[in-house]
């Protein structure tokens, strides 16, 4: 058993964030409490656990973790382009090149991402969890193996959405974070923003995606089972404890 620091998270929050691995029921909570207090003195501590694993979830509730979160873990396959030609008048999905397009990108990032464990918590300020998306906004513009795109209404010329995601190697990708601002959301500019990245990704040699999606964020999980064709994979809990 193991804890690791998450970096950005304990940046957005000015204090110690955690995420435990490997949990092993047999070790002592108690003795491996103290350590990490010890070297870290964290605010907030948390582990991802298969749902069907119930001795790890209780053994973690036995030790004051709380139950934050059920996640899916979601795969869909890459196949074949998919047809936009409909939206091309409309919509432009490019890089984001200037670092200067960063502070409005973090802005709609404000707008859309409100079903996220860390902005629930009553527990933690809202405003260090939304600079949290705004680190990994960063991140996914400065590292190379990451990539943000913008998603442009070409009439008005307007940054009405965004997407970041990462190289897990040369056939499969993670996607992290993204969407379209909540005027344009019951038009066609989700669609086209999906199916945009669809093709991005299949005439740049990707096969598979996997993202992972809060089963709290009900319009999500909808669209991208029963419309776009993600398949669930597994399923999680997630549990943490505040200091």
């Amino acid at each position: 058993m193991e804890y690791i620091k998450e970096n950005l998270d304990s940046v957005a929050f000015g204090k110690n964030i955690l995420k435990i691995e490997n949990i092993d029921i047999s070790v002592n909570f108690n003795d491996f409490e103290d350590r990490y207090i010890k070297e870290y003195s964290p605010l907030y501590v948390y582990a991802r656990i298969p749902i069907e694993d119930l001795q790890k979830i209780h053994y973690l509730e036995n030790c004051g973790f709380n139950y934050v979160e059920t996640q899916f873990k979601m795969k869909k396959r890459l196949s074949k382009l998919e047809d936009v030609s409909i939206f091309n008048d409309e919509y432009l999905y490019t890089p984001v090149t200037n670092v200067n397009e960063i502070p409005y990108i973090c802005e709609i990032s404000d707008k859309i991402m409100n079903v996220d464990r860390m902005i629930l918590d009553e527990k933690l300020e809202t405003k260090s969890a939304q600079k949290r998306y705004h680190l990994y906004i960063k991140k996914s513009f400065e590292n190379k193996e990451e990539h943000l795109y913008k998603f442009i209404y070409k009439p008005t010329n307007e940054v009405i959405g965004y997407h970041t995601e990462k190289l897990i190697d040369d056939k499969n990708i993670l996607f992290y974070i993204g969407g379209i601002v909540p005027e344009y959301q019951k038009t066609g500019a989700t669609f086209a923003l999906e199916y945009s990245v669809f093709n991005n990704l299949y005439l740049s040699g990707f096969k598979k995606i996997i993202t992972h999606i809060s089963a709290a964020n009900y319009n999500i999980i909808n669209f991208e089972m029963r419309t776009v064709g993600f398949k669930p994979i597994q399923t999680y809990v997630i549990l943490r404890k505040v200091y």
